[in-house]
């Protein structure tokens, strides 16, 4: 051994989150950093809009002119367009909250990834929500977030807070994988997916990452991960102990001067 300290306790003592391992700066064009910022909004403000709402939005509100290609091109980089793993398709595993009255934390868990704009470039978020505390359990910010680092989080978060008894998800490639599907069914958790073409189907999460952009992250222009990180660690702080929630309300805390 070198001697030298783990990451992990490094990270600690710097008063660095772990999950900013995770980045890698992408290069990218101030134009097209503009743009994916744009649509981050748009579709922040209304989830459930397609490439020609979206497109249309741009242009009467943001002035834009850009093709249906384009905003193809960038919504599917920015991951609000689905790679679907056709090995398994979104009806091969259903919907199982429709009917759940979720009551008790641990009965469902929410899980999915977001992009997160920066000045010059951008990054991911995934994050893990429990639908019935709404407490965020664990999140990593990445460049890239593949079905290796979601086993990673949830693993980590079963470890501290026990086995959900469903994980809701979209049907992107990192809930399809045979990783993420193999782990599951070895803690005995049932796999819900989203219906197509309802966003709302895991609105926990989506709520979660509404709330985050549109109270904290879009009133800063971010040229560093570092600074953004520290953001989001406050706001997930804030949201997890101090926040009332509108589903049931947090009793009021005294902050003594």
């Amino acid at each position: 051994m070198d001697g030298s300290l783990p990451i992990s306790v490094q990270c600690e003592l710097l008063g660095l989150n772990r999950s900013s391992l995770y980045y890698k700066p992408i290069p990218i064009s101030s134009e097209n950093v503009v743009m994916m910022n744009y649509i981050d909004r748009v579709h922040n403000q209304f989830p459930g809009f397609g490439i020609d709402k979206i497109r249309d939005r741009l242009n009467r509100v943001y002035c834009v002119e850009i093709s249906y290609k384009r905003v193809y091109s960038f919504m599917k980089s920015m991951r609000l367009i689905k790679k679907v793993n056709k090995n398994h398709h979104f009806y091969k595993y259903p919907y199982l909250l429709k009917a759940i009255d979720i009551v008790n934390s641990n009965q469902c868990w929410s899980i999915d990834i977001t992009y997160i704009g920066l000045e010059h470039g951008h990054t991911f978020m995934f994050a893990i929500i429990d639908w019935h505390s709404r407490m965020i359990l664990g999140y990593i910010v990445s460049n890239k977030i593949d079905s290796e680092i979601v086993v990673k989080e949830i693993r980590r978060c079963v470890s501290v807070y026990g086995v959900p008894q469903i994980i809701n998800s979209d049907n992107g490639s990192e809930f399809a994988s045979s990783n993420y599907l193999q782990l599951l069914d070895h803690y005995g958790i049932r796999v819900s997916m989203n219906r197509k073409g309802k966003p709302a189907d895991n609105i926990a999460i989506e709520r979660f990452f509404r709330s985050m952009k549109s109270e904290k992250l879009y009133y800063e222009e971010y040229d560093s991960v570092s600074i953004v990180m520290r953001d989001i660690d406050f706001y997930i702080e804030e949201y997890n102990h101090r926040r009332t929630h509108r589903r049931h309300g947090l009793a009021p805390i005294c902050l003594k001067s």
